[in-house]
């Protein structure tokens, strides 16, 4: 995860990676595994934290590249066919963030 450049084309805050459900990772055979069509493809996510007082991190906008499928041990976020973008991130991203970020896939 890394800031996006100030003015970027998608108003991005920042850019990443994400291993994400078999939905999107494969709509066509969310039993495929490896190479699946979502694998690279982008989507520009906004979300809003649940966490109080985060000042500049209450709506957040980020552009994600599918990287991998999400683990089967997150089962529960990452199966029943929902969207779901396992973000992994460095020190202040994680509280910022990861930590109950309910989001809305806008584009892809």
């Amino acid at each position: 995860m890394f800031e996006a450049p100030a003015n970027n084309e998608f108003g991005a805050k920042y850019y990443g990676t994400a291993a994400v459900s078999p939905v999107l990772f494969n709509p066509s055979n969310q039993g495929v595994d490896w190479l699946g069509e979502g694998c690279g493809k982008c989507w520009k996510v906004t979300g809003t934290s649940n966490i109080e007082g985060l000042v500049g991190y209450a709506t957040t906008t980020l552009v994600l590249k599918a990287a991998n499928l999400c683990p089967a041990s997150n089962a529960n976020w990452c199966a029943n066919g929902a969207a779901h973008f396992d973000i992994s991130a460095p020190g202040k991203f994680k509280v910022a963030m990861i930590v109950r970020f309910v989001s809305k896939v806008l584009h892809h």
